[in-house]
């Protein structure tokens, strides 16, 4: 009768050591998941300073062109 306790403790170690790799499977599924969501926002990020760049130069013009007193005539 001993011998069929000590086996049914060791069946019960080993669901609880099961449930406990099934929880570190899924913590580390979670992490990948944010670390691709972070790449796309940063490539988001950059798009949006090359617009800023292009509007910063029509206004340049715009005031060259208020400083001459004439406006520039495309193709002379």
């Amino acid at each position: 009768m001993c011998l069929g306790n000590e086996v049914l403790k060791k069946k019960k170690t080993m669901t609880t050591t099961m449930t406990a790799m099934k929880t570190m499977t899924t913590t580390t599924t979670t992490t990948t998941t944010t670390t691709t969501t972070t790449t796309k926002k940063k490539k988001k990020k950059k798009k949006k300073k090359k617009k800023k760049k292009k509007k910063k130069k029509k206004k340049k013009q715009k005031e060259e062109e208020d400083a001459n007193g004439k406006e520039l005539i495309p193709g002379h």
